[in-house]
C-alpha cells in the first residue's frame, strides 16, 4: 500500500510580467501539488523579479528552451494574447499539459488548431479564467 503523498507536478512559467508577479506566481507558491521548475521571459527586469519568488528555478529567455527543461509536465502560458496559441502549440508538441490566461487565442482558427493538437497529444489545456465565478 502506498501511502505517500505524489509528487508535485512541475511547471514551467513562459512569461513573469505584472499578472504573473501580482497574482500567479504568489498562488503557485502556495500549492504543494505543484512546483515550478522554469521561468522565462524576454525582460531580464520581470525574470529576476520571479526568480526571487523561485530562486530554484531555471531561467529562460526563449520559451523553446523552456519546454526542453528535463522533467517539465506543464507550463503556464501567462504572455500577450497574440502569443499564446504559438507558445500553446509548440508546449503540445514537447508532449507537456497547457494552462493559458485568457484568452485562449486570437482568432478561431488558432482556437481550433489548440484543441485539435491537444487531442492528438493527448494532453489538457486549460484556460486560467480566474474570475468566472465571481459576481458581476
Amino acid at each position: 500500500m502506498n501511502t505517500g503523498a505524489a509528487a508535485p507536478v512541475t511547471l514551467g512559467i513562459v512569461g513573469t510580467g505584472r499578472i504573473a508577479l501580482a497574482e500567479h506566481l504568489p498562488a503557485l507558491r502556495r500549492q504543494p501539488r505543484l512546483r515550478v521548475v522554469a521561468l522565462c521571459d524576454t525582460s531580464p527586469d520581470n525574470l529576476a523579479r520571479a526568480a526571487a519568488l523561485f530562486p530554484e528555478a531555471a531561467r529562460y529567455d526563449d520559451d523553446r528552451a523552456l519546454l526542453q527543461h528535463p522533467g517539465l509536465q506543464a507550463v503556464g502560458v501567462l504572455t500577450p494574447p497574440q502569443s499564446h496559441a504559438a507558445i500553446a502549440l509548440r508546449a503540445l508538441d514537447a508532449d507537456l499539459h497547457v494552462l493559458i490566461e485568457k484568452p485562449l487565442a486570437i482568432t478561431l482558427d488558432e482556437s481550433e488548431a489548440l484543441l485539435q493538437r491537444a487531442t492528438d497529444a493527448g494532453r489538457a489545456v486549460v484556460v486560467g479564467f480566474n474570475t468566472r465565478w465571481h459576481r458581476t
